[in-house]
């Protein structure tokens, strides 16, 4: 009795809902009927009257210049009316008020008016802005019913936790009702689906009751078998099993009919069945056969009713199960089952991609669920070969997986670029492979017997290290052959002339860094030197079909390939700074095979080449601890840093013709970056006698100042008839380092005023000319040419530094007179503070007969402001310190200085006319 009140409460609130829902929808569709009769009829009425009278002319001119006005013909004709012609499939929205009220112009008359507004869309009734409508839709015919299908599956669930509590039924009797309440929902749902009503609302849109009802049903039936299992024990592992999937099948075999909430609940059941279901011994064998044939379903599900989410949560919950066996349930013996299913899965997205065409639309889609199981399957058989131990199953399985790749990328072109995560695969598994660890003592090609005496020869392989040099040579072959054949009228051959090409460079530079971490070995070189007469060879048999699309970038890959293992052979071979000079010579080459082929890829190898040079010789801190060699200043720096400019200079000039602007600037920058190095690097080893000598004094700072700003003039005068970004940017980075050097070190730490380091005893031809006299004159050269170029915050910039070098060059030359070679701070007598007020007029004089000779205004100014700093010193400093004729001579002096300066600024400055004039404008201004 007790179960018949259960199930009758139970299936009242069911019946009722469907019936209010059904209800509902119909009134609601047979309103919008009617709305549509009505809005056809208006717009057939206004057709019809329209069509009755077809305006003249003259008809349509009256008719748009508006009604008779009472008023002036000036003011009737400023009042035109607007046509607002309406069509009856345009929905109009109701004027909010009496000003906004469309006019229209037609046929009516006073007793029939003509129509104003369109008829409104058939299934649309008016809104606010078409706005209110869809969420309403959404809300009533989607949202509610779903959230009514999770009511029902929760309030089954709280029926059997009441039953429970209360003690009313027994395990059996409660997983019954769960089970038959589950299987009542999911018939009510598909006969709801089948009756004519569902089936007419489905042919308009998406009917959510049958699948919500369903939903709920399966979401029921599978917590009933649940709880039989894991929590009363009726069941054992295995039937509990098997109805749980037999469940979930279902769901995903109704989904087709039912919806995708169904096909949620069944993908997800599926997927999840194994976790929930536990056994004290779990067996690979029995999982993963289980998820590929879930997953093989839904995949086929997912592209039978064109759902492309379906196909993402296959992908999410295949790759799942892998990662957590190897992290979690780890055996040796199950490596054959996880390798054979990583390998059946790729196989499985890859079919249908190789075998039949994706559902329209779902292109991109399918594009990008792809790429994402290929990339989890790459990373899972990576994972397989180091939890493995690098077995032969798991090596095996990496070599079919790549071999895969290359077929799969051949067959299905619009993913051919699938062969790439093989590549990848590979290079990771020899960049990580525990080679320290198999062969602690690896290096030593033979070793010395401390009983014997003796050298004993050791293999020059380690049995440890053949798994990986199998698996290095297999893939080297497998990628260059199967590429090389398979670039012969693919869509794109370059992709697999660059696999073709790379891969074996790669796996060879990785192999020797395992082996040998990159010592000179002639024995390996030869390798370097296969690789680039196999890539010769490629690139001759491929130049007869250059005609062909994509073929000319196919043979410039090989010819990289070519460089690169010529590059890895001159690694080899050469050592230290002869390794970048070879390098560097590659490059003239490879800009002599760009002029003849016109090779796009050759191009980006010299880039990738150039960048290396540079990073070996300007960022290699080594280079402090390389022996000069018993020739200062013709040793290897020579060779090293100016073979290597030249070769990037000559390089820039090759490249030239390909227009290529940005790999000629990288060349002509870096070819600058050396010169320069080179200069300081000599500067350097001649001054200090080695490049690693801590010191650093006034000569050598002032002797790199002084290039360093000459490159800068060079480049700056060279840029007045090549606008190149090399000469431009060089010359802005080298004047401002070097002015920052000279104001740092040369003005302020190194300056001979506060060090007392001697700068010689002749009175001009010293250290301080050099220091601060030739820098002065070339920043007057750079001025003057900024001058010329128009750029006159350059020409100030540069007239400023002049002027305060100059200033202090004179300053310390007669500190110099009076204190010989140490200028250090200390006692000055009364004649040098007369010396440096005559010193610093004679400056401001020239400076201004300067100014005044050449029609300069800076100069001039420059002038005055030396004028008022020696102003400043008589009276601030002469009129307390100097006593006797030197007070007088001081002052004397300047007073007659300054008349001087007034009467040639009257004069040449300002004549007598021009104050006149001048004064006059100021007058009549006022």
């Amino acid at each position: 009795m007790l179960g018949l009140i259960l199930a009758v409460a139970v299936a009242l609130p069911i019946v009722g809902a469907i019936l209010g829902i059904a209800a509902f929808r119909r009134t609601r569709r047979l309103e919008a009927a009617v709305d549509a009769l009505r809005a056809e009829i208006r717009a057939m009425t206004g057709r019809d009257a329209l069509a009755a009278e077809e305006p003249t002319e003259a008809d349509t001119e009256s008719s748009m210049a508006g009604p008779p006005s009472a008023g002036p013909p000036d003011q009737a004709d400023q009042a035109p009316v607007t046509v607002a012609p309406t069509f009856a499939d345009e929905p109009a929205a109701p004027p909010d008020s009496a000003d906004e009220a469309p006019v229209t112009a037609g046929p009516a008359s006073a007793e029939e008016p003509a129509p104003q507004v369109a008829a409104s869309s058939a299934a649309s009734p008016p809104t606010d802005g078409g706005t209110r409508p869809a969420v309403e839709q959404r809300l009533a015919s989607r949202w509610l019913v779903w959230l009514g299908g999770v009511a029902l599956a929760l309030g089954g669930a709280f029926l059997v936790k009441y039953s429970i509590d209360r003690g009313l039924l027994g395990p059996g009797v409660r997983v019954s009702l769960g089970v038959a309440l589950g299987l009542a929902l999911t018939v009510g749902g598909e006969w709801l689906r089948r009756r004519p009503l569902s089936r007419a609302v489905a042919a308009l849109g998406p009917d959510q009751v049958p699948q919500a009802l369903t939903a709920a049903g399966v979401a029921t039936t599978f917590a009933a078998v649940y709880t039989a299992y894991a929590l009363y024990d009726l069941i054992p592992a295995v039937v509990a099993l098997v109805l749980l999937a037999g469940i979930s099948f279902a769901a995903l075999v109704l989904s087709i009919a039912q919806g995708p909430l169904v096909a949620a609940l069944g993908q997800l059941g599926a997927f999840i069945v194994p976790a929930l279901v536990s056994t004290t011994t779990p067996s690979a064998w029995t999982l993963f056969p289980y998820i590929l044939l879930v997953a093989a379903g839904c995949q086929a599900l997912a592209r039978r009713v064109d759902r492309p989410w379906m196909a993402w949560l296959t992908v999410a919950g295949t790759m799942v199960w892998p990662a957590f066996w190897m992290l979690f349930a780890w055996r040796g013996e199950s490596t054959p089952v996880l390798a054979g299913y990583l390998l059946a899965l790729f196989a499985l997205f890859h079919l249908f991609r190789l075998f039949r065409a994706p559902p329209a639309g779902t292109g991109r889609g399918a594009h990008g669920v792809l790429w994402t199981a290929t990339i989890a399957l790459a990373v899972l058989v990576f994972a397989l070969v180091r939890v493995d131990g690098y077995g032969t199953v798991a090596l095996g399985c990496l070599l079919l997986f790549c071999s895969f790749g290359l077929v799969a990328g051949r067959r299905a072109e619009d993913t051919d670029a699938v062969v790439v995560p093989g590549a990848a695969l590979t290079a990771a598994t020899l960049a990580t492979w525990h080679v320290p660890t198999l062969v602690p003592q690896m290096t030593p090609r033979a070793l010395l017997d401390a009983e014997t005496n003796h050298w004993i020869d050791t293999p020059v392989l380690p049995p440890e290290l053949v798994p990986f040099a199998v698996v290095a040579g297999l893939v080297s072959a497998l990628f260059a052959g199967g590429g090389f054949l398979a670039l012969r009228g693919a869509r794109r051959p370059a992709l697999w002339a660059a696999v073709s090409a790379a891969v074996p460079v790669a796996v060879l530079v990785l192999t020797y860094w395992r082996f040998r971490a990159f010592g000179v070995d002639l024995a390996w070189a030869s390798l370097g030197l296969g690789v680039t007469a196999l890539s010769v060879e490629a690139a001759r048999r491929l130049l007869p079909s250059r005609a062909q699309a994509g073929m000319t970038d196919a043979i410039g890959l090989y010819a990289a390939g070519a460089v690169a293992g010529l590059a890895f052979a001159l690694t080899l071979t050469l050592e230290e700074a002869w390794l970048s000079v070879g390098l560097a010579l590659l490059l003239p080459g490879l800009a002599w095979i760009d002029r003849r082929l016109d090779l796009g890829h050759i191009r980006a190898l010299a880039a990738v080449l150039a960048v290396v040079v540079l990073a070996r010789l300007a960022l290699n801190p080594y280079v402090l601890d390389y022996a000069v060699g018993t020739m200062p200043g013709f040793g290897w720096i020579i060779y090293g840093y100016g073979l290597p400019a030249a070769a990037l200079y000559a390089a820039a000039r090759g490249f030239a013709p390909s227009g290529d602007a940005r790999l000629v600037t990288l060349l002509e920058a870096g070819a600058l970056a050396l010169g320069v190095l080179f200069c300081s690097l000599e500067i350097r080893e001649l001054v200090a006698g080695r490049i690693g000598y801590p010191g650093y004094d006034l000569y050598e700072a002032s002797l790199h100042t002084v290039v360093w700003l000459a490159i800068a003039f060079a480049l700056y005068r060279g840029r007045r008839t090549d606008d190149r970004p090399a000469l431009y940017w060089g010359a802005r980075i080298l004047a401002g380092g070097a002015v920052i050097h000279l104001v740092l070190l040369q003005l302020l730490h190194l300056n001979p005023l506060v060090t007392g380091a001697p700068v010689g005893a002749w009175p001009v031809i010293n250290q301080l000319a050099l220091a601060y006299g030739a820098p002065a004159l070339l920043a007057v050269l750079i001025a003057w040419e900024a001058d010329r170029q128009k750029q006159p915050r350059i020409a100030t910039g540069a007239g400023i530094l002049a002027l305060v070098l100059l200033f202090a060059w004179l300053s310390l030359q007669i500190r110099h007179a009076f204190h010989g070679s140490v200028l250090a701070f200390g006692p000055t007598s009364t004649a040098e503070w007369y010396a440096y007020s005559i010193g610093w007029l004679i400056y401001a004089g020239v400076l201004m007969a300067l100014g005044l000779v050449t029609g300069r205004r800076p100069l001039r100014f420059a002038g005055l402001a030396t004028l008022l700093v020696v102003v400043a010193k008589v009276f601030l400093f002469d009129m307390a310190e100097l006593t006797g004729l030197y007070r007088a001579a001081s002052f004397l002096g300047l007073g007659v200085s300054l008349v001087g300066i007034g009467y040639l600024y009257q004069r040449f400055v300002f004549p007598p006319g021009t104050a006149g004039a001048d004064a006059m404008r100021e007058s009549g201004r006022t």
